[in-house]
């Protein structure tokens, strides 16, 4: 192992905890044990009151590639990790969560991806959830996908990313926000030319959403955050929204989270793609046809959505310009006609049991 020190590493992976007892030793065993073995692992113990500090000590007394900085309050992970940045040696900087798990040919597969692929920045992969065996979470591959998708949600999935030390920190980009950090930090990658994204078809790490913790507060903080970050990048594409526009585009944003009972009619959805397309053209922000394409996406999904109440939405559909006539635009306002049917006959049959009773 004192070989392995003496030679400058290739990688240095930085993990930043917090009380992460529990899981902590899974995840800094995953990294020690990679196929790929020229690294280093920084990890920023952020004041932790658990027993953390005795852990990483044991762990560092296991293998020389090890370095623990300690900090004497707690700074919050964005900071912790800006930390790590300033005292990696190596040219790639690969992210690690201290209670995920890396699968061992994680760091061998990114490697050899970039080393081959000069251009590439920024690459990520997929993960697959911890609790939910065998459940992958899959992404977006390409640059001009990614850099569309970001204008509406995170399609880089933090705990997988590895990037080139150099070009990323000649940006000038840091972590900043405590909350939706990754997001704000790839959108502001985004917006430098030089920074290609990639996420490869592979499966990088497990991740764990803790199904049984309290995150409401969490998960609030994250979605206001995200919110600002989603707002900031509309006005570098030159908008303005007013109220009924930004909750438009919050929820083209946020699909799974999707509201019907907040209803706002298709049509002004289709006026904001319009506004969204049109300031793109303009800027020329995102590559045309790709952003075009991430719309119609959007605004499909809005549509199946909203026809749950309104069978209308299937000839708002049909009538706009915001995807082309084809058989494939038919099949879905068929889709869209059939859900309302469906919803409002179940609806029936339960007010039907309901006046029986």
């Amino acid at each position: 192992m004192d070989k392995v020190m003496k030679i400058t590493p290739e990688i240095s992976v930085i993990m930043a905890v917090y009380n992460g007892e529990k899981y902590l030793e899974e995840a800094v065993d995953s990294i020690l044990n990679q196929s790929y073995f020229n690294f280093e692992l920084i990890i920023i113990d952020d004041a932790s009151i658990d027993a953390t500090q005795e852990i990483l000590f044991y762990l560092s007394k296991k293998d020389g590639r090890i370095s623990i900085l300690r900090n004497k309050r707690n700074l919050g992970a964005a900071k912790a990790r800006n930390k790590g940045l300033h005292l990696a040696r190596g040219s790639f900087i690969a992210i690690m969560d201290a209670d995920d798990y890396a699968f061992p040919n994680r760091l061998q597969k990114q490697i050899e991806y970039m080393t081959t692929h000069h251009e590439i920045a920024v690459c990520g992969g997929y993960m697959e959830i911890y609790e939910k065996n065998g459940s992958i979470i899959k992404t977006l591959e390409e640059n001009e996908e990614i850099r569309a998708r970001l204008l509406f949600e995170n399609c880089i999935w933090h705990p997988t990313v590895m990037f080139r030390k150099e070009i990323v920190l000649k940006t000038g980009c840091r972590y900043r926000t405590q909350s939706a950090e990754d997001y704000d930090f790839f959108i502001r990658l985004s917006r430098c030319h030089e920074i290609i994204f990639r996420n490869i078809p592979e499966v990088l790490t497990k991740y764990r959403i803790h199904p049984n913790n309290d995150r409401t507060e969490y998960a609030a903080t994250q979605r206001a955050l995200s919110r600002k970050i989603r707002k900031n990048q509309l006005a570098f594409l030159g908008l303005s929204p007013n109220e009924k526009e930004f909750i438009c585009h919050e929820n083209l944003s946020c699909l799974e989270a999707f509201h019907t009972k907040e209803f706002t009619p298709v049509e002004q959805y289709a006026d904001w793609l319009r506004q969204l397309e049109s300031a793109n053209n303009k800027t020329q922000l995102y590559l045309s046809h790709i952003f075009r394409k991430e719309l119609e996406l959007r605004w499909i999904e809005v549509c199946l959505k909203t026809s749950f109440e309104d069978p209308r939405v299937a000839i708002s559909f049909l009538k706009t310009g915001s995807t082309h006539l084809s058989l494939q635009k038919l099949y879905m306002a068929a889709r869209m006609f059939w859900r309302y049917f469906k919803n409002n006959t179940k609806k029936n049959i339960i007010k039907n049991r309901q006046y029986k009773t």
